[in-house]
């Protein structure tokens, strides 16, 4: 059987004697090594460079190893372990991946038998704003994800406005499907749903219009819940 392949020296196409054969000659094959090596040279310089003038972007391995160490993380130091962003962290508590209470999420991170790391995962603000059109309402409707996964029951009182998150009865991860999982308080200035957001959000966490009320996900886009029958 032959197997013609092009030489990543040369670009000449030759008939190779193995599947893992580069180059089409010794030279060809010296030249490419060296090459090769070379890149791998500047690249490994540029990454030294890159850490040396913005290290905060970087992870090294005495703050993993300092992170691992603690008992009490914050989000992102979780999120850093677990190698998710933050708002997954959160995701997971919501669909009941993690234990949690109300203040911490527990966590094994498989450091040894029956270690367990707790997050602190309470609400910080954010000053940030999404825009949002008319179409408000006063008291109380209830708002499907489409499905059965998850519903809000959203109250809105004057400016005040109230949106309590339960499991909808499709929901696997969520057993009950009768005690409120979570409560966000908010106000509305000019249009625009302003709550209460973890750091982790880019952008504030719900908006709402022309009668659908739309909450970010993951991926820096938006679930929406349409209104259905309470």
């Amino acid at each position: 059987m032959q197997i013609v392949k092009v030489c990543k020296s040369c670009g000449r196409e030759f008939v190779a004697r193995t599947t893992v054969t580069d180059c089409c000659s010794d030279p060809c094959a010296k030249r490419y090594y060296k090459e090769k090596k070379r890149l791998e040279k500047m690249a490994e310089a540029s990454l030294k460079t890159e850490i040396r003038q913005k290290p905060e972007a970087f992870i090294t391995e005495d703050r993993i190893k300092a992170i691992q160490a603690k008992e009490f993380l914050n989000l992102k130091e979780a999120a850093l372990l677990l190698n998710v962003s933050p708002l997954t962290l959160r995701r997971w508590v919501l669909y009941g991946k993690l234990v949690s209470d109300e203040n911490t999420i527990v966590i094994n991170l498989g450091r040894q038998e029956g270690a367990r790391t707790h997050v602190g995962h309470k609400a910080s603000s954010s000053g940030d704003t999404v825009t949002s059109s008319t179409h408000w309402f006063t008291g109380t409707k209830k708002f499907c994800d489409g499905q059965g996964g998850w519903y809000y029951k959203v109250t809105i009182v004057g400016d005040k406005i109230t949106l309590r998150l339960y499991a909808d009865k499709d929901n696997t991860y969520q057993k009950d499907k009768v005690n409120l999982k979570e409560t966000v308080v908010g106000v509305i200035r000019n249009g625009k749903i302003i709550t209460k957001d973890p750091p982790q959000y880019l952008t504030n966490r719900f908006k709402f219009e022309s009668g659908v009320l739309y909450e970010v996900n993951d991926e820096g886009g938006y679930n929406e819940y349409q209104e259905c029958k309470p």
